[in-house]
């Protein structure tokens, strides 16, 4: 139902029909995992890919939300004095997932299913390929999450959970919290 009616709000405002005024300011703080906010009340889709654009909305309550990137290409050149360093790197299915717990608080587990990484250091080349990191966290939206405002601030705590060998990814497990 909830992909459903995310899909019926898509195909609407691809098509020119907009929401009704009365719709956006109902008080949606009554909905949670539960207790689902209604279709016609689902807020415009906001694709959080990390470190591209994440931003502070939340998915609707009682819905959720996937993404998958399919293919991404990184190229860092850093030449420096005595040596140059260039770095390519490739990962496929990054997925995200998304559930709606409240109004205003969303947990999310981000999977980057394959990653590969090419490091050339002069004559030497390094590479490095395997399953990411796994990303869970949760998005407490603080103001501006229905759009209303020109403004909106979010909190992220999260932590990482290492899947990969020792010498990439991140090493140990390690949590923080960003504000956007």
């Amino acid at each position: 139902m909830p992909l459903l009616c995310y899909f019926q709000q898509f195909t609407q405002r691809s098509f020119g029909e907009q929401p009704d005024a009365a719709t956006q300011s109902v008080d949606k703080s009554r909905y949670n995992l539960f207790n689902p906010t209604p279709c016609g009340q689902l807020r415009d889709f906001a694709p959080d890919r990390p470190d591209q654009t994440e931003g502070p909305f939340t998915t609707d309550a009682g819905h959720l939300q996937v993404e998958v990137g399919i293919f991404q290409y990184t190229y860092i050149n850093q030449p420096q004095r005595f040596s140059d360093i260039r770095i390519q790197g490739y990962q496929w299915l990054n997925t995200a997932i998304k559930l709606g717990v409240l109004n205003n608080l969303d947990l999310e587990l981000f999977v980057p299913v394959y990653n590969e990484v090419d490091i050339k250091q002069g004559n030497l080349k390094t590479r490095m390929s395997g399953f990411g990191d796994l990303v869970v966290r949760a998005k407490l939206n603080i103001f501006g999450n229905e759009g209303n405002l020109p403004v909106a601030l979010g909190f992220i705590p999260f932590l990482k959970i290492p899947r990969m060998k020792m010498g990439w990814g991140i090493g140990p497990w390690r949590a923080a919290s960003s504000y956007r």
